[in-house]
C-alpha cells in the first residue's frame, strides 16, 4: 500500500521519539559488555556505547515490526543491541584511521591506550557482535550470506580516508562502499530475521545503502562547517577532496590552494564565501536530501505505514541540521 508522505505529521524528532528504545539498547549493551575481561578493550567499547545515538539499532527495531516480524519486545531489543555491537567495530576502526582522540566530547582512549588497543577493540567488537548474532542469522546464512559485505566496507573506509577521489561520481561510489555498505549489511541481516520475502529484504538493503550515502554526504558537510558553523574542515586540511569541492569544481572554483594545510580564519572564511557563491554548499545539502528520498522510495513498498512514519523523522532531523548549519554559516559570512 502506498500513501502520500507529505500528509504524514511528525510532531517529534527521531531522537525524542526513540529515546525509550535507545535507552533499552544502551542498557542491554552494558549487560553484554560486562563479560569483556580486558579492561582497556571494555573501556573503549563502553565509551562507544555511552556516546552512540544507536541509529542502526533503532532502525532495526522499527523495521522488524514494519516487515511483519514476530519477535517479542525483549528479543527485538536484543537483536538491535547486538547489531549495534557489530557496527561499533566500524566506528572504532574509524578512530584508528582518522586518529580521533575524541567523539562527542569524550575520549576514545586512543591517546591513553594507543592505536593497537583500538584495533584490538575493533576486532573484538566485530567478532563478539557476530557470535552473539548467530542465533538470529540462520535464514541470513542459508539464503543471503553473499550480502555480508563488511570486508568490502572496510576497504571502502580505507579508500575514503586515504585515497583522493577523481570526480564526484567516484567520490559517491567510495562513500557507497563505506557508509552505504555499513548501513546496508546490518539492516539486511535484521530484515532476514523478520521476513523470508526476498523482495522486501532487498528493499531494506537499498534503503540502508542510500541512507548511508546520504548520511555520509551530511557528515562531509558537517566536517566542513562544523557543529553550529564552527570551523573544522579537517578532511580538507588532510588533503581530501570532499563533496562540496567536487560540486564547486563544476563552476570553475580552484580549491587546490586550500588543501593539505592548516587554514587561518581569513582563508577559511574566503573558502566558505566562494563555496556559497557558486552554490556548492546548498548543492551538497540537496544531494544528501536526494539520497534520503531515494532511500524512502525503496523502503515504502516493503513495510507498513507506521514504520515509515517512524523512520522519516531520522532524515527530517538530519535535513533540519543541515539547514541550521547553512543558515548560521551564511549569517556569519
Amino acid at each position: 500500500m502506498l500513501w502520500d508522505l507529505n500528509l504524514i505529521e511528525m510532531k517529534k524528532s527521531f531522537y525524542e521519539e526513540s529515546e525509550g528504545i535507545r535507552e533499552k539498547i544502551r542498557s542491554r549493551i552494558e549487560e553484554l559488555l560486562f563479560e569483556v575481561r580486558e579492561r582497556r578493550v571494555r573501556d573503549i567499547l563502553v565509551q562507544r556505547n555511552r556516546s552512540s545515538s544507536f541509529i542502526k539499532g533503532v532502525l532495526v527495531y522499527y523495521l522488524h515490526k514494519g516487515l511483519g516480524g514476530k519477535l517479542n519486545e525483549q528479543s527485538k531489543i536484543d537483536l538491535a543491541s547486538k547489531i549495534e555491537v557489530l557496527c561499533s567495530a566500524g566506528a572504532i576502526l574509524d578512530n584508528v584511521v582518522d586518529k580521533h582522540e575524541q567523539r562527542n566530547g569524550e575520549t576514545t582512549y586512543l591517546k591513553e591506550y594507543g592505536l593497537n588497543m583500538q584495533l584490538a577493540a575493533s576486532q573484538y567488537a566485530l567478532h563478539f557482535g557476530l557470535r552473539r548474532l548467530f542465533p538470529f542469522l540462520k535464514r541470513f546464512c542459508d539464503k543471503f550470506a553473499d550480502r555480508y559485505k563488511i570486508d568490502q566496507a572496510v576497504l571502502g573506509m580505507v579508500r575514503t580516508d586515504i585515497n583522493q577521489s577523481v570526480n564526484l561520481e567516484d567520490h559517491i561510489r567510495t562513500i557507497g562502499l563505506s557508509n552505504g555498505l555499513f548501513n546496508e549489511v546490518p539492516l539486511v541481516m535484521a530484515a532476514s530475521v523478520a521476513t523470508i520475502d526476498k523482495s522486501k529484504i532487498d528493499a531494506v538493503g537499498e534503503y540502508g545503502f542510500n541512507l548511508g550515502i546520504g548520511l555520509g554526504i551530511y557528515e562531509e558537510l558537517r566536517d566542513l562547517l562544523g557543529e553550529h558553523g564552527r570551523k573544522r574542515a579537517i578532511e580538507m586540511e588532510e588533503g581530501r577532496i570532499i563533496i562540496p569541492l567536487h560540486l564547486a569544481r563544476n563552476s570553475g572554483f580552484n580549491f587546490f590552494p586550500y588543501l593539505k594545510r592548516h587554514l587561518n580564519e581569513r582563508e577559511y572564511s574566503v573558502l566558505l564565501i566562494e563555496l556559497g557563491k557558486c552554490g556548492a554548499l546548498n548543492a551538497t545539502r540537496d544531494l544528501a536530501s536526494a539520497y534520503f528520498t531515494s532511500a524512502l522510495n525503496c523502503l515504502k513498498p516493503a513495510v507498513n505505514k507506521d514504520c515509515i512514519e517512524r523512520v522519516i523523522p531520522l532524515q527530517s532531523s538530519v535535513e533540519e541540521s543541515m539547514e541550521e548549519m547553512l543558515e548560521k554559516t551564511h549569517k556569519q559570512l
